[in-house]
C-alpha cells in the first residue's frame, strides 16, 4: 500500500518549514555588506575600532572629523548632510573645535526622529570629555540597534516580520492538510471502481461545515505599515532635499 497523499503533502510542507528561517538568515547576512570610510582630519578616533563597530551596519556610514570648521550649528548639519553617499547611507560628523555633532541618514535608512535622537545622546554620554572613539562607538551602536530591530521599543525587522508570516502561513497549511485527511478517511468507502476523492464530501462537509454543493468563498485583508512612524526624519530637522533628517546638537 503506498503511502497516503496527506502524509506526502505534509513532509514536504514541513521540509519548506524547515528550509524558510535559513533562506532568511542568508539574506540577512547579504544586507550586512557595506562600506565604513573614516575622514578622521582631527586626529581624535581610534579608526580599528570606530570601523569594526561600522562594518556591523546593514548601511554604509561615513564618519568625518574637524577641527577647523568655523561655521555654525546648522551649517555644520548641512556639511554632514551633503556628506551622505546616497539614500541608503548614514554621515557623522563631529566637530571638535566648536563641539558640534550630527548624524544622519538618507531617506531609505529606516530610523526615525526619536531614534537618531537616541544615537545623538548615546554620543553625548559617552564623550567623558574627549573620548571621541567611545563615544562615536555608542553612537553606531544605537543606529545598529534601531536598524536591526533590537530598539528599546523590542520592534522587529521587516524580514523579521515577513519570516514570522510565512512560518505561520506553512504551519496552518500543514494543519489544514492533517485534519482534512482524517475527515476524508472517515467518509466511508470510496465508490466502486475508483478511489475517494481527496477534497470530495469529505473535506468540504466536515473541514469547512457545509455541503460541497453549496459554499461561498471570502477574501479579507489588512494592511499598514512597520516601525511605528516614518523613516528618514531627523531630530536636527531636513537638510538636502529630499535626503532624511538627523538628530545633533553641541556636546
Amino acid at each position: 500500500m503506498g503511502t497516503p497523499v496527506w502524509r506526502r503533502y505534509a513532509v514536504a510542507v514541513l521540509l519548506a518549514l524547515f528550509i524558510v528561517p535559513f533562506l532568511f538568515a542568508g539574506t540577512g547576512k547579504a544586507a550586512q555588506a557595506n562600506t565604513v570610510t573614516i575622514n578622521d582630519l582631527a586626529n581624535v578616533l581610534d579608526a580599528n575600532k570606530v570601523k569594526a563597530e561600522g562594518e556591523k551596519l546593514p548601511n554604509s556610514i561615513l564618519i568625518y572629523t574637524t577641527r577647523s570648521f568655523t561655521g555654525g550649528n546648522d551649517e555644520f548639519k548641512q556639511l554632514v548632510t551633503n556628506l551622505k553617499a546616497g539614500d541608503d547611507a548614514i554621515s557623522m560628523g563631529i566637530d571638535v573645535q566648536n563641539r558640534y555633532f550630527y548624524i544622519t541618514g538618507g531617506k531609505n535608512v529606516k530610523v526615525t526622529d526619536e531614534q537618531w535622537n537616541s544615537a545623538y545622546e548615546a554620543f553625548k554620554d559617552n564623550i567623558h570629555g574627549d573620548d571621541y572613539t567611545g563615544a562615536t562607538v555608542a553612537a553606531i551602536q544605537s543606529v545598529n540597534d534601531t536598524l536591526n530591530g533590537v530598539s528599546g521599543k523590542g520592534g522587529l525587522t521587516p524580514s523579521g516580520v515577513i519570516a514570522i508570516v510565512i512560518l505561520v502561513a506553512v504551519a496552518i497549511v500543514v494543519l489544514v492538510i492533517i485534519i482534512a485527511s482524517a475527515r476524508a478517511r472517515r467518509g466511508g468507502p470510496p465508490p466502486k471502481g475508483g478511489r475517494r476523492s481527496f477534497w470530495g464530501p469529505a473535506f468540504y462537509g466536515g473541514f469547512y461545515g457545509g455541503s460541497s454543493s453549496s459554499h461561498s468563498s471570502h477574501s479579507s485583508g489588512a494592511g499598514g505599515n512597520f516601525g511605528g512612524g516614518s523613516f528618514g526624519g531627523g531630530a536636527g530637522g531636513s537638510f538636502g532635499g529630499g535626503f532624511g533628517g538627523g538628530s545633533g546638537g553641541s556636546f
